[in-house]
């Protein structure tokens, strides 16, 4: 899932998801309607990271441009995901994303039930604990 080309270009193309089968089959993904996803739109997001937690049955989105601004997006059978913000409550904001980007450093640890993110090589880890 991303943004347009997830870099900062073809703005217009909106949201780019799709998942693979494991035959290889890829279906296009749609994002339901909702003040999440308009936000998101608007966030216009780029260099972000996707994972999935096993235990919300969700994935969860992170770019770094809207300092601690999770975004979850809920699979289903059908092709319309629903998409809302994490709530999290005595969490500290994580600092913003280097230039790069957020990339692959939002990621889920199964044996911590939560992600870990490091969003600048000289920054510290953050955890957000999910279960």
């Amino acid at each position: 899932m991303q943004f347009g080309d997830g870099q900062g270009y073809d703005g217009h193309l909106g949201c780019v998801a799709s998942k693979t089968s494991a035959a290889g089959t890829s279906t296009t993904i749609t994002i339901n309607a909702s003040a999440a996803y308009t936000a998101w739109l608007a966030a216009t997001p780029t260099y972000a990271a996707l994972d999935y937690d096993p235990l919300l049955d969700k994935f969860l989105f992170y770019h770094g441009g809207e300092t601690g601004k999770v975004y979850t997006i809920t699979p289903n059978a059908g092709t319309a995901w629903d998409m809302d913000v994490l709530t999290t409550t005595g969490t500290p904001g994580a600092a913003p994303a280097s230039g790069a980007g957020i990339n692959k450093r939002f990621q889920y640890v199964p044996a911590l039930k939560g992600f870990v993110l490091l969003p600048q090589a000289s920054s510290n880890l953050y955890f957000l604990r999910t279960a």
